[in-house]
């Protein structure tokens, strides 16, 4: 299903799309800022690294720096390449394997930092639509606008409510159930009531979110494209939710149809748009793949425990 809807999705990319529109969009390209795009992604996976690493240390893990960053690097190939986020799965195995914990131990630290990137996402949304930055009708703003209000709540909600219901009764089986699941994802988001902790974690997802922007940014700056700053949060947001949606092997032809559609949105010419979106998938997807791929094949990825043994490459 994935790879129908990624043909799908690149047939409707390059419909009545000339090549040689689209190699003289590609021409206007500047190498100098394509490479400081490039450099804005590196930057950015240390920023996630960091942040995961904060995150972990106050769930009381204490992961290596050599732990934490190559399970990010592995996790965001895994999700680029594999469907269902699976990623998330093989870096809190890495990280569980390297530090003695618990795979549910180190995975309720990654809903933590969901439960933030979501928050920020729903957050920024807000105020793009409140900015009138986002192009989309009036119906769709009012939908969005009822989306992200929910999740901003909803994230709220458990933040809260992982407050008091660590040592009240549970009656019902299935409740006491759902409470064992959640557990440890409710104890990590304890550990941030301190409003300095809070407000670190909050700030480093500001960063981290705007560090992955950047690129989009910086990109437009690179084909000279005339669009509003505003437009480089838009592309993100924009391929955050339709690569979640759609599952599509490597991203392929959903990541380019997107972003696409956005820039058109904006007013840029089709093949200009075309050209943005394969420039912007070979900075920010290929890298992080050949990345992921790198560490497979050369057994780097096997990181020694803390607590003595190591973990096996097979």
């Amino acid at each position: 299903m994935g790879i129908a809807v990624g043909a799908l999705a690149l047939y409707l990319t390059s419909r009545d799309l000339a090549f040689d529109d689209l190699r003289a969009g590609l021409a206007r390209l500047s190498p100098l800022l394509a490479a400081a795009a490039l450099s804005t992604v590196v930057v950015t996976i240390v920023a996630v690294a960091v942040r995961w690493r904060f995150i972990l240390r106050l769930a009381g893990i204490d992961a290596t720096w050599r732990a934490v960053s190559v399970s990010v690097v592995l996790g965001q190939a895994s999700n680029i390449v594999f469907p269902f986020r699976s990623g998330e799965a093989a870096r809190a195995y890495v990280v569980a394997s390297a530090t003695g914990r618990s795979v549910i131990d180190v995975g309720a630290t990654i809903v933590v930092e969901r439960v933030f990137d979501v928050a920020m996402l729903a957050a920024t949304s807000l105020a793009l639509l409140a900015a009138g930055s986002l192009p989309i009708p009036l119906a769709m703003s009012r939908l969005a606008t009822a989306a992200a209000v929910a999740v901003v709540a909803a994230a709220a909600a458990l933040t809260l409510a992982s407050r008091g219901a660590a040592g009240r009764a549970v009656r019902y089986p299935l409740a006491r159930r759902l409470r064992s699941a959640l557990a440890p994802a409710a104890a990590s988001l304890r550990a941030l009531h301190g409003w300095r902790r809070s407000s670190a974690l909050t700030a480093m997802t500001v960063v981290t979110f705007l560090l992955a922007a950047s690129t989009n940014y910086v990109l437009f700056r690179a084909f000279a494209a005339d669009v509003p700053a505003a437009a480089a949060l838009v592309v993100l947001i924009a391929l955050q939710v339709g690569t979640t949606i759609a599952s599509v092997p490597g991203n392929l032809g959903v990541f380019q149809y997107v972003t696409m559609a956005v820039l058109l949105a904006y007013g840029v010419a089709r093949a200009d748009a075309v050209a943005y979106a394969w420039s912007l998938y070979g900075l920010t997807v290929l890298p992080r793949v050949l990345a992921g791929a790198l560490l497979m094949m050369s057994g780097h990825w096997s990181v020694p425990r803390d607590q003595g043994g190591s973990l096996s490459n097979r």
